[in-house]
């Protein structure tokens, strides 16, 4: 079935009778004579009229089959099956809109999404009364807010625009997989997917762009049905985007000390940047700034010098200038500084000298000036601990002790149970009846020491393999029956286990079936001595390395408490209100997914009192930030210019104007050679291929050539350069329905560091509500050649404020661009006022000055400067309504303030052409209908 994108090219059908029609007027004026002396010439000639008649019938029919393929061409035709034909009663669209923050990339002062919304609401527009449609939003999930086809188009348009694009990254196998099931099986109705997402390589699950997607890949989504049509936008390059790849510290924080960060920053683009801005903050505030030198592809590593102060976090983050892409310009970290743990250390072997005790290695690895400086330790004899207050210590150590009272090991029992970590080492002291009280909670239980031959055994750990444990080696040890919930973490070489542990209630303990001194091991006087300290302590009270995990937007985070009593917890948010939950009886609290970065405050009451910790949630960059489109996709992407025009065409079936070009190009090719065989006289020659190349470049000037009369041109200049980003579609429809002007539909966005920006505009619009940055001289002269050059600036001061930075920043800057001329106030009878409406008020937002000031050269006014906010009194809600009042006048005010705009801008084009309003009668008719 053959179905036609651009019909309304039929309507030059008749001239297939052009070839006819040409014939008949080269051959008006011929006669017929017979010249008696020419007999044999005569003769000759009927002799080859039969031949010559033929070629010319010929001719006549090829040229007339070339102009006919020409209007199909023009028509855009397409082949579609027939299959469902009957019973069609429209088109099930379901639109899905993809919510991953790469849409969030800016192009022209808008996001992706920004156009994504506009396209949509386009199809939505299109859609007909025996139409449905339905929309999915996605990500790498499928978000909520989903809605199945049917016919309530408003709904979903409130729907789109209630969305906005996320922190998550993309999968286009669950979006499809989502709107095959919204869609349901076949019906006989025609039904398409519209998928209005960037088409990034890693939503398809490719790193980059290594092998080339075909149909294929779309068959294997489950549900995949061939009779839906796949339709996708083709969105314009973005330039190029810089992000933070990863965070490392460098050297640990530690409280009242200096800590480095490493920064690892990408730039994803063509060109790179030698000092591209970047910033560290801490604590909330600015504390130091460096350039980056970015090349693209190529990762770039920044140290920063970090003072971790004396809190229990060290938190803030890093920040590089926002650039198309912003998303991903800031990474947060919240490190915990050393905890200080309060540990008791029961010494069963106290000797005369302290440099003999058995606690002695222990106790020096804890004081000395390194990671576990930061501990309190307090060492007692068995006799003094049994009176000890359990609630006080973090960590309890038994050192060899003879034997356990059954009183202290039922607290020792519930120290455990309640959070608490409890570490026992053995020795020659050691008499294993004694520990039967303990039984419960010890990984495994001593039976008898055990000698080792010479020179003893090495030790054989279960972790940090790659460290040098050579030499290390223990002479004496106790046999020891394991326990089902054991875990062994060293092992003599010969396979014994020599440090175990186990979890019990939300504690733990550790066992060392050796001597902590050196009676029966070497340990303590290796290098790997300290760090088996403090990794005993970080599995005692594992806090420190649960916060150290990177997490990212989308996961979820499991902290424990060691405190029995924390039963709630109270998260806050970076933003919004924060949420009370509830930590489950085995003490763990889970929260998350995480759906935005920043930092979380973490709060919650102890028996010691209040506790607040910080936990950092950052974009997953690994994917999303690499904007790199897949050079093929499985579906037919559209220009996002040219999407609201052609996707129903598109849908319509497959195009076959390629079958038509060849075959115009094979007649006029066969049409040409018989002309020149035939030897006809030249004025015959007429081209029938330069009348169709014509009729095809007449057709693409047709498309191709939009009115130039109005582009509306932002300037942007500082932060605040697009107070209202809307406004301009409202103001170009009113000119188009109240003026002969023909404006482009989309604005375009202009800066001052290039003359190429300001080609093909009239006027230039620069709003704003603060100070910006200053021009430079190169800039000012920019700005100065273009309006000398006939260009118009119409300069907005949005504020509503009488005195206002950004009115310090335009009077400033004028005086670069016009050192010879200054703002001025316009006249009552200037031509502003009368170049379409005959205006005796201004109207505005909020009425600060009752007059427009402007710079005039040559007797032009280059520069219209108003601070009454006209752009303000245009802005509307989502639902059609103004949404700020004009203050005083209220709404007669806000007409005045839509007159002036209609003059400001008609002035530009016009200048003072237009004194008089003699085409307002006119336009009042074309009003009045």
């Amino acid at each position: 079935m053959l179905t036609f994108f651009s019909p309304g090219w039929f309507f030059l059908v008749p001239l297939v009778f052009l070839p006819w029609g040409i014939e008949w007027w080269l051959r008006r004026n011929l006669t017929r004579r017979i010249f008696s002396d020419v007999h044999f010439l005569q003769k000759t000639l009927e002799k080859g009229l039969a031949q010559h008649r033929l070629l010319e019938r010929v001719l006549r029919i090829l040229r007339a089959g070339l102009l006919l393929f020409l209007i199909f061409y023009l028509a855009g035709p397409r082949l579609r099956s027939s299959v469902g034909a009957q019973g069609e009663e429209g088109w099930d669209v379901l639109l899905a809109m993809d919510l991953s923050y790469s849409m969030s990339a800016r192009w022209q002062g808008e996001s992706l999404w920004s156009w994504a919304q506009k396209l949509a609401q386009g199809v939505l527009a299109d859609l007909g009364p025996q139409d449905r449609a339905g929309v999915i939003f996605f990500s790498d999930r499928v978000e909520a807010g989903s809605r199945g086809v049917g016919r309530d188009f408003t709904q979903i348009l409130r729907l789109i625009r209630s969305h906005a694009a996320s922190y998550r990254q993309t999968d286009f196998r669950l979006a499809l997989e989502e709107a095959y099931r919204q869609l349901g099986p076949a019906s006989g109705r025609r039904r398409a997917i519209l998928l209005f997402s960037d088409h990034a390589a890693h939503g398809f699950g490719e790193s980059p762009v290594e092998r080339k997607l075909s149909r294929s890949w779309l068959e294997g989504v489950p549900g995949y049905d061939s009779s839906i049509g796949h339709l996708g936008v083709l969105w314009p390059p973005i330039a190029q985007n810089a992000y933070i790849q990863n965070v490392v510290w460098q050297i640990p924080p530690r409280k009242g000390a200096a800590a480095e960060l490493r920064m690892q920053a990408m730039l994803w683009g063509t060109s790179g940047r030698p000092a591209w801005p970047s910033q560290l903050w801490l604590f909330g505030n600015p504390r130091a700034q460096q350039g980056v030198s970015l090349r693209p592809g190529r990762a770039q590593t920044v140290l920063w010098r970090v003072e971790a102060g004396t809190g229990s976090f060290v938190h803030g983050a890093l920040r590089l200038q926002k650039d198309e892409l912003s998303m991903d310009d800031v990474y947060y970290f919240a490190v915990p500084l050393e905890s200080s743990l309060k540990i008791l250390c029961v010494d069963g072997d106290r000797k005369f000298s302290e440099r003999l005790s058995e606690t002695y290695f222990f106790r020096s690895a804890v004081a000395s000036q390194g990671p576990l400086s930061s501990h309190r330790l307090e060492v007692l004899p068995p006799e003094e601990a049994a009176g000890a207050d359990l609630a006080g210590y973090d960590v309890v150590l038994l050192a060899n002790l003879e034997r356990v009272d059954p009183a202290w090991a039922s607290r020792l029992v519930q120290f455990v149970r309640g959070g608490g970590g409890l570490w026992v080492t053995l020795g020659d002291r050691v008499v294993p009846e004694g520990y039967a009280p303990l039984s419960e909670i010890l990984p495994g239980f001593p039976l008898h020491p055990l000698g080792l031959p010479e020179p003893g055994e090495e030790l054989q750990p279960a972790f940090w393999k790659d460290f040098e444990w050579q030499g290390s080696r223990v002479f004496q040890i106790y046999r020891t029956a394991l326990r089902d919930q054991a875990r062994v973490l060293m092992r003599l070489q010969g396979g014994m286990p020599v440090w175990l542990e186990r979890d019990f209630g939300r504690g733990m303990v550790l066992l060392w079936t050796s001597s902590l001194d050196r009676d029966w091991t070497n340990w303590p006087l290796r290098p790997m001595y300290l760090p088996w300290v403090r990794e005993g302590l970080q599995r005692l009270v594992p806090l420190q390395e649960e916060w150290r995990k990177e997490i990212f937007v989308g996961q979820s985070w499991v902290r424990g408490f060691r405190e029995p009593v924390v039963s709630r917890v109270r998260v806050q948010p970076p933003s919004g209100p924060a949420e009370s939950l509830a930590v489950d009886s085995d003490g763990r609290l889970r929260v998350g997914p995480f759906s935005h970065p920043g930092l979380y405050e973490i709060s919650y009451r102890t028996p010691r009192g209040w506790k607040q910790e910080i936990l950092a949630v950052n974009l997953d960059p690994s994917r999303e930030s690499d904007l790199t489109p897949s050079q093929s996709v499985p579906w037919e992407r559209l220009h996002f210019a040219r999407f609201a025009q052609e996707w129903q065409g598109r849908l319509s079936g497959r195009p076959v104007r390629r079958p038509l070009a060849f075959a115009v190009v094979g007649l006029f090719g066969v049409e040409t050679l018989l002309v020149i065989l035939a030897g006809f006289r030249k004025r015959r020659l007429w081209g029938t291929g330069a009348l169709g190349m014509a009729i095809v470049l007449g057709a693409s000037a047709s498309q191709g050539l939009r009115a130039e009369e109005l582009i509306w041109t932002q300037l942007r200049q500082g932060e605040s350069w697009d107070p209202y980003p809307e406004v301009h579609r409202d103001i170009l429809a009113f000119l188009e329905s109240t003026t002969s002007v023909d404006p482009e539909p989309e604005r375009r966005i202009a800066g001052l560091d290039s003359a190429q920006d300001l080609q093909r505009a009239h006027f230039l619009v620069w709003a704003g509500h603060s100070a910006s940055p200053p021009f430079s001289n190169e800039q000012a002269l920019r700005l100065r050649n273009f309006l000398i050059a006939g260009g118009t600036l119409w300069i907005e001061d949005v504020s509503g404020q009488a005195v206002s930075s950004f009115d310090e920043i335009v009077r400033r800057e004028l005086k670069k661009v016009f050192p010879e001329e200054g703002l001025r106030i316009l006249p009552s009878d200037h031509p502003v006022y009368r170049s379409f409406y005959l205006l005796r008020s201004l109207g505005g937002r909020r009425m600060v000055a009752p007059y427009l000031e402007g710079i005039s050269w040559e007797g032009r006014t280059c520069v219209l400067y108003s601070r009454n906010d006209i752009l303000g009194a245009w802005k509307k809600d989502p639902l059609g309504n103004f949404l700020y009042p004009c203050v005083p006048g209220a709404e007669p005010q806000r007409l005045e303030a839509m007159k002036l705009t209609a003059n400001l801008i008609l002035y530009a084009l016009t200048g003072t052409y237009k004194l008089d309003p003699v085409h307002q009668p006119f336009i009042e008719r074309k009003l009045q209908r």
